[in-house]
């Protein structure tokens, strides 16, 4: 059927067809889908500012000596940004990376200079990354940000273990 906008698509397993080709077929459920997604959504929504709340919270409050006794944090690491490949390698000078208990393959973490610290909401400043490998003298990062945060020179860079991501 067509209207005054023209044909009417429907999405089908083949991908979009006019409702003619489609033989017919309608998206009627395609309404109680949307509202039933819409009503996680906010739920899940929910959840993601509580998690960010609670990354806010702790390093706000705790020095990074404390996340690190913890396991959700680290300081003072040098990094090279690989733009080819999107990661991240960081390292220590001097010693070796500590055992961080909650940072291991998989996790999402948050990488800020130590002397700007974690602005969740300034991406110049703190940006989020996936952690790839880490072992005594190296961890590396996968992140889809084109940059380092900071300015570039020589900084030192922290690590704190990032809000779950749903």
């Amino acid at each position: 059927e067509e209207d005054d906008a023209g044909a009417q698509f429907v999405l089908t397993p083949y991908g979009w067809r006019t409702v003619k080709e489609a033989g017919g077929l309608t998206q009627e459920w395609k309404k109680s889908v949307d509202a039933y997604v819409a009503h996680f959504k906010a739920c899940l929504d929910m959840e993601r500012e509580a998690e960010r709340e609670a990354v806010e919270e702790k390093v706000k409050k705790r020095t990074t000596r404390q996340l690190q006794d913890e396991g959700i944090g680290v300081s003072g690491l040098y990094a090279q940004f690989d733009a080819t490949n999107g990661r991240i390698t960081l390292w220590p000078e001097g010693w070796r990376l500590p055992y961080l208990s909650e940072i291991k393959w998989g996790r999402h973490v948050l990488l800020s200079t130590v002397n700007d610290g974690v602005q969740l909401d300034d991406a110049s400043k703190t940006i989020m990354g996936e952690v790839e490998s880490i072992q005594k003298d190296q961890m590396v990062l996968v992140t889809t940000f084109e940059r380092l945060p900071g300015s570039g020179s020589r900084e030192t860079y922290r690590i704190d273990l990032g809000p779950n991501i749903v």
